[in-house]
């Protein structure tokens, strides 16, 4: 019979994934409270969010890695490339209605790639996790497309944030499903 303690892999891959949905969390959770700022300083916000958001990805892909590396690695490299393009092309002369279509856009793949993500883990607990971040993503994209071009800044640091709550929210939910998973198999 094997010991029921988890493996110091599981443990680290844990804590590590549990920092990486706290972080997602609490970046969004910027976004949406604080959204009554200036246009510039909800622009900046949101580039960074956007920014740390896809690290956060990229450290949860590494460290969870599996069957669905490639998928949560795209979210990472879509947020990451999204938010370097938005911090080194500040504003472009495109103004703040560019930079919501451009989010849009970014919310869009991501509900692609999860929603595909789902459909490849079909038969493995949790992708229905991965359907609900992928619609969330989906109506985040929409509600932007749909007030780009008369919402208020905030409108758009609100959408991003509760987007990002969302993701960490799915990580924390597999995080759980694993932990409870390896727990089984312990057994």
């Amino acid at each position: 019979m094997s010991d029921p303690t988890p493996t110091p892999w599981v443990l680290r891959t844990t804590w590590i994934s549990l920092g990486a949905a706290l972080a997602l969390i609490t970046l969004g959770a910027v976004a949406a409270l604080l959204p009554l700022a200036a246009g510039l300083a909800v622009s900046m916000l949101v580039v960074w969010v956007v920014v740390f958001s896809g690290l956060a990805h990229l450290v949860h892909a590494w460290d969870v890695r599996g069957e669905m590396f490639l998928w949560r690695l795209l979210v990472g490299v879509v947020y990451l490339c999204g938010g370097l393009y938005l911090v080194l092309v500040p504003d472009g002369g495109y103004g703040l209605i560019a930079l919501a279509r451009f989010i849009g856009a970014m919310f869009a793949l991501e509900a692609g790639l999860l929603m595909a993500s789902a459909f490849w883990m079909r038969r493995r607990p949790g992708n229905g996790w991965l359907v609900a971040d992928g619609a969330t993503a989906l109506l985040c994209a929409a509600l932007v497309f749909v007030s780009a071009t008369w919402a208020p800044p905030w409108m758009l640091a609100l959408l991003v944030g509760l987007n990002v709550i969302s993701s960490g929210l799915v990580f924390l939910a597999l995080l759980r499903d694993n932990k409870l998973a390896a727990r089984n198999l312990a057994v």
